[in-house]
């Protein structure tokens, strides 16, 4: 039984947890799962104006001010209410154990010996402390507290913690330890994540264009800031994610500076070893890397992410992640040993082994 409504009330006086309070963050799960109305009430406008920007990234969520007693005029007093503690944060586990129990009767909702929430059959009795409910344990692990400044910290390294997710590519994923670390760094700031991801995408041409230059050390230096572009695109994500800015504008951005660096970063690698190596008939090879290249981008775009994670097969997924840019640790490595023209020769092949095996698992 999904509740028609939900109920946070915002005291005066609360702590921001990566720039937003928890009753925010609270809103933004409880809408992520399905919940249709979530009204925050305030006793001030400030309140909604101040965190409008994140707010209105969910149409069923708004602050609205209010007396100390009245129930807000978005509340529909003879529906039934769930009302939740401002003073924590929801994880799936008690989002869902709430909507679950949801069974016609009053329940009265705890975490560790706390009283996180209550379910009231009628919005009108929101105040009232029913002897009927029943009590309800939501999961250990299902709720973080924030309840003042000393709660702070630990409810950041959550929120930071949950950063991880299993599209990171196999190799690229331990880079989370440090584009979380760079992005706790930013978000107290005003920069936001197409900032980000412009200056990821800069950092990524100026690394292809050192490759290109063809001398090893210009190709060291170009390789780190291939890596450098690496954590910004982690970071970027994560910044959204972190400040609820996250929008279908933005990933079409990120996905096209991924696009963009992809394809620079291969031509400054073919650029190098025919610097390098110039009497070497780097024709072939060159033209079955770039077209082999090609062919993936274009398979994995059409085959995987212009698809929901819904539709798409377990192997897809391993593609998907194969992908990504792992392969920059790989360069890194051969300009580090000076054999970058082993990249050339193993993608000649091995990018149109690739786009046909993704074919092959999607017919």
């Amino acid at each position: 039984m999904m509740p028609p409504q939900v109920l946070i009330e915002v005291p005066d006086q609360i702590p921001l947890v990566a720039t937003l309070p928890a009753p925010v963050r609270a809103a933004e799960r409880l809408a992520r799962a399905g919940v249709r109305s979530v009204v925050l009430r305030t006793s001030s406008p400030a309140f909604g104006e101040r965190f409008q920007s994140a707010l209105e990234r969910f149409p069923g969520v708004r602050a609205e001010a209010g007396g100390p007693s009245g129930l807000p005029a978005a509340i529909d007093a003879g529906s039934p209410l769930l009302v939740v503690s401002p003073d924590g944060m929801p994880h799936a586990g008690a989002i869902d154990a709430m909507l679950r129990s949801l069974n016609g009767q009053p329940l009265v909702f705890h975490w560790n010996g706390t009283e996180v929430g209550r379910y009231h059959l009628a919005a009108s009795a929101w105040r009232e402390r029913s002897a009927e409910a029943r009590a309800v344990e939501l999961p250990s692990d299902g709720w973080t507290p924030v309840r003042g400044p000393a709660d702070v910290a630990p409810a950041e390294r959550v929120l930071f913690g949950e950063l991880w997710h299993d599209k990171d590519g196999y190799i690229a994923r331990y880079d989370r330890v440090v584009s979380t670390a760079l992005s706790r760094r930013l978000v107290p700031f005003s920069v936001t994540p197409s900032q980000i991801t412009t200056a990821s995408l800069a950092v990524g041409l100026l690394g292809a264009g050192l490759l290109a230059a063809g001398s090893y050390g210009l190709s060291v230096a170009g390789a780190a800031c291939l890596w450098l572009s690496c954590i910004l695109d982690g970071c970027d994500g994560e910044v959204a994610r972190i400040k609820l800015q996250c929008s279908d504008k933005g990933a079409s951005y990120d996905l096209l500076a991924d696009h963009i660096c992809h394809a620079a970063t291969f031509a400054g690698i073919i650029a190098n070893v025919v610097r390098r190596q110039p009497d070497h008939p780097w024709l072939w090879p060159a033209a079955l890397f770039m077209t082999g290249v090609g062919a993936c981008m274009t398979s994995v775009w059409w085959l995987v992410l212009r698809r929901p994670d819904s539709e798409r097969k377990r192997l897809e997924r391993v593609f998907e992640r194969v992908a990504s840019r792992d392969y920059v640790y790989l360069v890194a490595g051969l300009v580090l040993i000076d054999r970058l023209e082993w990249f050339v020769w193993a993608a000649a092949f091995g990018a149109h082994l690739f786009w046909m095996g993704l074919w092959w698992i999607a017919l």
